[in-house]
């Protein structure tokens, strides 16, 4: 929806909001609230109310960012990179592609969070 009901100005905010993620990651420093914002601002570019508050609901006001950082750390991915390629679709406004771009980006959520259960559980039975 964001791909073909963003603004320009939505778009440049959403783009600010990656740059400073990208920045508080280079930097040793969260971005769990960059994360929660990109969401909302994608949320809110798409128009549609029911949308905004399925998100606000999923999201947890932010409970949930610090927890897939972690995670993504611990395994050494970056959703930042995944927000990227959303974007980069929104700004192509191709909604096929930024569907596919949200879908994978949840599939990596779910793959990097089945990662690190696997790994600690590895971890937890070697010591």
């Amino acid at each position: 929806l964001a791909a073909l009901h963003a603004s320009e100005k939505e778009i440049r905010q959403m783009q600010r909001t990656l740059q400073q993620q990208r920045a508080q990651l280079a930097q040793g420093h969260t971005a769990a609230g960059s994360d929660v914002e990109f969401h909302s601002q994608l949320a809110r570019a798409g128009k549609n109310r029911i949308l905004q508050a399925a998100m606000d609901l999923i999201r947890q006001e932010g409970q949930l960012s610090p927890i897939f950082e972690f995670i993504r750390k611990r395994v050494k991915s970056a959703m930042v990179d995944d927000h990227e390629r959303i974007l980069q679709a929104v700004v192509r406004r191709d909604p096929e592609g930024a569907g596919q771009a949200m879908i994978d980006h949840v599939e990596g959520i779910i793959r990097d969070v089945e990662k690190y259960w696997k790994d600690e559980k590895f971890s937890s039975n070697r010591e």
